[in-house]
């Protein structure tokens, strides 16, 4: 099994990218996305670029947010988030026969 994040792409009209992560500004070109009651959703898409190898890929997209008890509420361990924000995390698999 080969895991590489290298070898997917995360699409998004509304979002930044640099090498802190993908960052979402929304359609009102605001930063962020508003929560409350009528939270600003946001689309996006993963994308697998492809490798000529037969064999299984799999990367996990990693969604922090300020949202209080949506997700896991992070303790700012190693390769988490940075403490009292809260992540989702959502694997994606591609198997290439």
């Amino acid at each position: 099994m080969k895991a590489n994040s290298a070898d997917f792409e995360f699409n998004s009209p509304n979002a930044t990218d640099d090498k802190s992560g993908v960052h979402f500004y929304g359609t009102d070109k605001s930063p962020g996305l508003y929560g409350g009651p009528t939270p600003e959703p946001e689309s996006f898409t993963v994308r697998f670029k492809g490798d000529p190898k037969p064999g299984t890929y799999e990367a996990t997209v990693r969604i922090v947010t300020q949202s209080l008890q949506l997700g896991i509420l992070s303790q700012g361990h190693p390769m988490k988030p940075p403490v009292h924000l809260y992540y989702v995390d959502i694997p994606v698999k591609v198997t290439v026969p």
